[in-house]
């Protein structure tokens, strides 16, 4: 299962949810299924429901794949899990190639904008409040003399969230979506700079070594950026001149292209902990 996040006090799992996931993993287990969780994050988990799912995780998954030490250490302090079972291995799609459909071919070297709901339906942020941040994003892209674009990166509120930014601007600002999952990151691929709200746009930015800013609603953003060796890359949300320096500076020739050989020399470390992710679960689940 590498569905995303939902295994976590933010989703107020319902007791519903709890029997769900406890009637399907045992289903699954009484098969001789092997189940294997990697979500992009687990947790905080604080909450009683929240701890009966993870202590289902824990009876029936063959191992749960945390991707950065907060997650591994909710699932340790829930005290509900088999830290035996656990091993912590960073986002997995390293390995995967984009492709850049013609069509997109002009929007090479262009600013990327990713937006997420979920920035609003977390609390984050108002609805205005979002949109007059991706408002500013644009202008100085536009500023820059990069293309600049919002990328629907997956779902029709993002895209409905797309064109309500589109229709505040004066100009024909491009909203692309409708795209597979391989053409969306070959269109982060060719990009000069991603901004991005949602937490596998920044995946993709970082793994075809694209300069990446992040806006943040859980701390798996924050947590990727610290597996590439980066710090202060997620926006301030509360001081928007902050996060207009921090825009400012990726703009910024020599800065983008320092932060673009920053990444091509952490790349190789990252693909190599994928590979050997998927040699451990293929070890786990071929030997038992």
């Amino acid at each position: 299962d590498a569905s995303g996040f939902r295994f976590s006090d933010q989703f107020n799992l319902s007791d519903e949810d709890v029997r769900w996931w406890h009637y399907l993993l045992k289903k699954m287990h009484s098969y001789g299924c092997k189940i294997v969780f990697l979500p992009q994050a687990f947790g905080p988990v604080s909450q009683q429901n929240t701890k009966k799912v993870f202590s289902s995780l824990s009876k029936y998954a063959s191992i749960l794949m945390p991707r950065e030490n907060v997650s591994y250490n909710f699932l340790k302090d829930s005290g509900v899990v088999d830290m035996d079972k656990v091993k912590i291995y960073t986002d997995f799609t390293s390995l995967v190639n984009g492709y850049l459909p013609s069509e997109y071919s002009g929007l090479k070297n262009g600013i990327c904008i990713i937006p997420n709901m979920k920035m609003i339906e977390s609390g984050k942020l108002s609805l205005d409040s979002y949109i007059n941040l991706l408002l500013m994003i644009v202008e100085m892209g536009k500023k820059s003399g990069h293309p600049v674009y919002l990328l629907n990166h997956e779902g029709k509120k993002d895209e409905k969230l797309a064109y309500l930014c589109k229709d505040r601007t004066d100009d024909d600002l491009e909203v692309i979506t409708d795209l597979n999952a391989l053409e969306v990151k070959g269109i982060i691929s060719s990009a000069y700079l991603v901004i991005t709200s949602r937490f596998h746009g920044l995946a993709s930015a970082l793994n075809c070594c694209i300069p990446c800013l992040a806006t943040s609603w859980s701390h798996k953003y924050e947590e990727l950026y610290h597996d590439y060796e980066l710090k202060d890359c997620v926006l301030p949300l509360d001081n928007m001149e902050k996060a207009r320096l921090k825009i400012d500076n990726l703009l910024e020739e020599k800065n983008n292209q320092d932060m673009r050989e920053h990444l091509i020399a952490v790349l190789p470390k990252i693909k190599s902990q994928t590979k050997e992710m998927w040699e451990a679960i293929w070890n786990e689940v071929n030997c038992k």
